[in-house]
C-alpha cells in the first residue's frame, strides 16, 4: 500500500457540475452548494452545449428571477430552502478561459458558467474544469457532482475529513440516496465490478457496529466511486489525471479507480456525506429497463467492453457472454433493435477498442 505523503492539505475545493439540457436539476443543486459554509469552494458549471435555453435559465436564477424547485421531503428541502441570497456572481467563459485563473482570488460565492458549446460527454465535459483545478495551487480537493443531485450541508467537509483520514486514498465517494425516496439508499460510497462479465453493482447494505466501520467495510468492497459524487485529491489529480475521454459515457469510474490503483492509490468512503441522487434523466437512463433511452443502452454496452479492452483483456471471452445474456433479454423485451444494436457493437473491435474523437451513435445514424 503506498503512501501519499502531504496528500490531503485543505485549501479550496473546486466542484464541478455537467450540464446537458437539466437547468432545473442544477439550479437545485447550486441552491444546495451555496449554503455550504465550509471548507471554501470555488464552483463550475459545465454546459455540453444544451439546446433548452439552460444558459438562459441559470442566467436567471443567478439574478434571482428563476427560483430552483422544492422538494417535497423535508430532509431535501431544507438543504436548499431558504435559497442563497441574489444575485450571485456568475461569470461566463469559454474552456480556454480558465488557464490562468486563482480560486483564491475569485468573490465568494461565484459560479463559473464555462460553455463547451456541443455535447462532449461526461469525461471531456468535466475536464476543463479539472485541468484547471490541477493547475491552480490553492485548490486542495476537486469535488465531480452530477447535477441532479442535492447535497446535504456536512457532504463535503465529511469527505474532506475521510480523505485526511486515509493518506493512501485519492478518490471518496459518499453516501447516495434516492431524490425521490430519500429513506433507501442507492449506493454506498460506489460500485463492485466484477471484471469477468464486466458488470456492477451497488454497494446498498452493510450491517456493521457503527458508521466508522461500515466506512471500513465500504472500502474493502469498493471497486469504484460512484460519479455521481467523487472527491478527488490535488495529488491524485495531478498524478493520475483527469477522467479518460475514451468512453463518452460510463465506465469513467471504473476506469479512474484502476488507474489511480495502478500508481498506488486506493478508495475512501465518508458515510456522513449524504448527496440526494435522482439519477440520469437527462440521458435516459432509468431503473425500469423498459424506459432506457437507445442511446443509453448503446453506450452502457460499448464502455463494457472498453473497459474490459483496456484493462483486462484476458476477460473480453467472459464478457461476450454476458452480453449474451442481454441481447436475450433485449429479445425477450421485444426491443429488436437493441439486441442487433448490441450483436453490432460486440463483434465490431474497431467501435470499443479505446480512442479519441469518437462520433455518438445519436449522431452517426449509422448505428441505427
Amino acid at each position: 500500500m503506498t503512501t501519499h505523503t502531504g496528500l490531503h492539505t485543505t485549501g479550496w475545493v473546486g466542484v464541478v457540475i455537467l450540464n446537458y439540457n437539466g437547468w432545473s436539476d442544477t439550479i437545485e443543486c447550486l441552491e444546495s452548494l451555496l449554503r455550504l459554509s465550509t471548507p471554501r469552494i470555488t464552483v463550475v458549471v459545465c454546459d455540453n452545449g444544451s439546446t433548452d435555453e439552460s444558459l438562459k435559465q441559470i442566467r436567471h436564477w443567478a439574478a434571482g428571477r428563476v427560483h430552483a424547485p422544492t422538494s417535497p421531503f423535508l430532509e431535501i428541502a431544507r438543504c436548499t430552502q431558504p435559497p442563497v441570497p441574489k444575485p450571485v456572481h456568475l461569470v461566463e467563459m469559454r474552456p480556454e478561459q480558465l488557464s490562468g485563473l486563482a480560486a483564491a482570488a475569485l468573490p465568494p460565492q461565484t459560479v463559473l458558467l464555462v460553455q463547451n458549446g456541443q455535447n462532449l460527454g461526461f469525461a471531456a465535459g468535466n475536464n476543463p474544469a479539472l485541468g484547471w483545478f490541477a493547475s491552480d495551487p490553492s485548490i486542495s480537493h476537486a469535488w465531480v457532482l452530477n447535477n441532479d443531485t442535492v447535497v446535504t450541508p456536512s457532504a463535503l467537509s465529511a469527505m474532506v475529513r475521510r480523505l485526511g483520514e486515509r493518506p493512501d486514498a485519492g478518490l471518496c465517494g459518499s453516501r447516495l440516496l434516492h431524490y425521490h425516496a430519500p429513506g433507501s439508499v442507492q449506493a454506498l460510497g460506489g460500485l463492485r465490478y466484477n471484471r469477468w462479465l464486466g458488470s456492477a453493482s451497488a454497494i446498498t447494505m452493510t450491517s456493521p457496529a457503527s458508521d466508522r466501520d461500515v466506512e471500513r467495510v465500504v472500502e474493502q468492497a469498493m471497486d469504484m466511486v460512484h460519479g455521481a459524487s467523487v472527491l478527488v485529491s490535488r495529488q491524485f489529480l495531478r498524478g493520475v489525471g483527469p477522467l479518460a475521454e475514451d468512453y463518452f459515457l460510463y465506465s469513467e469510474e471504473i476506469d479512474w479507480a484502476e488507474r489511480g490503483r495502478r500508481a498506488g492509490f486506493s478508495l475512501a468512503y465518508a458515510h456522513d456525506a449524504i448527496v440526494y441522487h435522482k439519477e440520469g434523466a437527462a440521458i435516459g437512463t432509468s431503473g425500469d429497463p423498459y424506459r432506457r433511452s437507445w442511446v443509453s443502452d448503446f453506450y452502457a454496452v460499448r464502455s463494457r467492453l472498453r473497459v474490459a479492452a483496456k484493462f483486462y483483456p484476458a476477460t473480453l471471452p467472459g464478457v461476450y457472454l454476458g452480453l449474451g445474456a442481454v441481447v436475450l433479454n433485449r429479445l425477450r423485451r421485444g426491443q429488436f433493435d437493441r439486441a442487433i444494436m448490441v450483436l453490432r457493437v460486440a463483434l465490431s473491435p474497431a467501435s470499443y477498442r479505446p480512442h479519441r474523437g469518437d462520433t455518438p451513435p445519436h449522431l452517426d445514424r449509422s448505428w441505427r
